[in-house]
Parts: structure tokens; sequence; C-alpha cells
């Protein structure tokens, strides 16, 4: 019941994330950005938990996590298209973090899929595409421990 709450949760603040205009995403606080992180985080988690009790394509069918991440990719491109600065470093900075979560996500939620973007199969390889500059976690074991990653 706890696993099925959680997936819930994380489902209605992307949900009502998605409500918002891509616009108002930059403008949210950082507390937003990062508990909009942990949902993804926790979304992932309930994707590939390992239970003969849960139903992991049940949480698939809930929610299209990949799809999110196309969904926050794309309306960014177009956000940074629409302000005329393509070198907006909140936009590029939230861009490549979702680039990097969506092909360290890939390979267990869509393995046979074509990637849709070439440079997100790059982005696999390039660990300053995962980490950029601005996400120091070398010494922020929250952080480290929200995302689910290690900077080692």
């Amino acid at each position: 019941q706890c696993l099925c709450t959680s997936l819930e949760a994380a489902k209605s603040f992307v949900d009502l994330t998605f409500m918002m205009p891509p616009a108002r995403w930059i403008e949210m606080p950082l507390h937003f950005r990062i508990q909009f992180m942990r949902c993804l985080v926790a979304l992932y988690r309930l994707s590939v938990h390992e239970d003969p009790a849960w139903d992991k394509q049940a949480v698939r069918k809930t929610i299209d996590l990949m799809a999110v991440f196309d969904h926050v990719i794309t309306s960014m491109e177009q956000r940074s298209v629409e302000i005329g600065d393509p070198d907006d470093d909140i936009i590029i900075h939230l861009c490549k973090v979702m680039k990097g979560f969506r092909a360290f996500c890939a390979p267990k939620l869509a393995p046979d899929e074509t990637t849709l973007r070439e440079s997100n199969s790059q982005a696999a390889m390039d660990e300053d595409f995962l980490f950029p500059e601005f996400m120091d976690l070398a010494d922020d074991a929250w952080l480290q421990d929200v995302l689910g990653w290690s900077a080692l």
C-alpha cells in the first residue's frame, strides 16, 4: 500500500507541474525543482522495483517516465527558443540534467527504444553531461541519495 501511495503522490506532483506553462517551471524555487527530481527518482525506482508482489508494468502504465523526460526536455528547448537566449544557463542545465537522467533510465525502462535524440545516447557517456558543474554532488550525500546517482 505504501508503494501505491508513493506512486500516486509522485504522479500527482508531475501532473500538477505539467498543468503549469513551462515558462513557470524555471521561475519556481529550487526546492520545487528538487521535489520534482525526487518524484522522478521515486517513479524510476517504483518502475524497476523487484518484488513479486509489485507490478512494475502497472507503474509503467500509470505514468510513462520516458514520456515525462521527453516532455520536459522538449518544453525547455522550446522555451529557450521563445526567449531568444539559447545560452540561458538555467534552461541549458535543466535540459542537461533531464537528458542525463533520461539516458540513465532508458536501459531499464525502454531497452528496445531507438533514442529520441542522438545526444541522449552520448549523454550516458559524458560525465559532465550527467553532472554539470553546478551540480557538485561529490560532497552532498543527501542529494546523491535523492538523485540516486554516485558522483564517484
